[in-house]
């Protein structure tokens, strides 16, 4: 009798990678044969990149739980977000309806890769809760928007302070300039995709808080240890009006998801809130709670939110 939990655990992980190769796997023949059906064909190409890249990372590393959290916080998270923004731009601007109910019945072959998106969704938070039991500090999902204005996150203690203006054109300089202090950071953490988030929550800021006004400013506290980052950002703008709206359609689309449920999911795949533009239908905040461990935190004005990310 096996008494030891950390290994039940661990052959369960590689269990769940075994089925996400086989997804993957199909997914790469799915979207080669789909090249001249849809036209997305740039995000088509970038789907098929970053999972052969999710494939060589497996071939070429040990199946344990820190290899396995670097590809969930890498090529895994990044997957996931590039085939949602697919389907996102077939649903929302294809001339033809590829989901209609007679293509549906057919079960095609984007529906299967559909279904596989789905799949590997399921598999990836099945996997963030494994990992959590290993890491046991505080390595959680959260995946709906929080208000509390007394969280401890929002201690700013030891933490650097910048004001910027709201100029979308200096964002990416912003997020690098923040990274440039992970030097301590260990090598096999992805930190582009940290400066991407970070980018993510800025641009938010100054384009949906204050709304791109160059007069108005915005307040960012952030700090690396060597266990966590964290980043504050504040804006001056009337706050976050439809978070909970937004929430709700959220719990909707992970009741979706939970269930396998791809024709409900499909009605999920886009936000479009008052504020929403052609650019944006709530993808990032999608994006975002996958990626920000304990989810985002906002202070009662919702103009306001906290992140937190664990970097070991």
């Amino acid at each position: 009798m096996n008494d030891n939990p950390n290994n039940d655990n661990l052959k369960r992980l590689e269990t769940l990678i075994r089925k996400t190769r086989i997804i993957i796997q199909e997914n790469l023949i799915y979207c080669d044969s789909l090249r001249e059906q849809i036209e997305q064909k740039d995000q088509l190409q970038q789907v098929l990149t970053v999972s052969l890249e999710c494939s060589e990372y497996l071939d070429v590393n040990e199946i344990n739980f820190e290899t396995i959290r670097e590809l969930l916080d890498g090529h895994y998270y990044r997957l996931l977000n590039i085939i949602n923004e697919l389907f996102a731009s077939i649903i929302l601007y294809s001339e033809t309806d590829y989901f209609s109910l007679d293509r549906w019945r057919e079960k095609n072959k984007l529906t299967f890769f559909f279904g596989n998106y789905i799949l590997l969704n399921q598999n990836y938070r099945v996997l963030k809760e494994l990992i959590s039991k290993h890491f046991i500090d505080s390595y959680k999902a959260s995946y709906e928007l929080v208000v509390d204005e007394n969280s401890p996150l929002w201690d700013t203690v030891d933490m650097e302070y910048m004001e910027i203006n709201s100029d979308l054109s200096y964002v990416r300089n912003i997020s690098k300039s923040i990274i440039s202090h992970a030097k301590s950071i260990a090598d096999h953490f992805s930190l582009t995709i940290l400066e991407e988030q970070i980018s993510e929550i800025i641009k938010n800021a100054i384009g949906h808080g204050n709304q791109n006004n160059i007069g108005k400013r915005v307040k960012l506290w952030y700090a690396f240890s060597n266990k966590i980052f964290k980043i504050i950002v504040e804006d001056e703008g009337e706050g976050f009006k439809n978070l909970e709206q937004w929430n709700d359609f959220n719990r909707k689309r992970n009741e979706a998801l939970k269930a396998g449920n791809m024709e409900e999911m499909l009605k999920y795949m886009q936000y479009r809130g008052p504020d929403s533009t052609d650019m944006d239908g709530g993808n990032s905040l999608f994006a975002a709670l996958e990626y920000w461990d304990n989810g985002l935190v906002y202070n009662n004005k919702k103009n306001k939110v906290v992140a937190v990310k664990y970097l070991y």
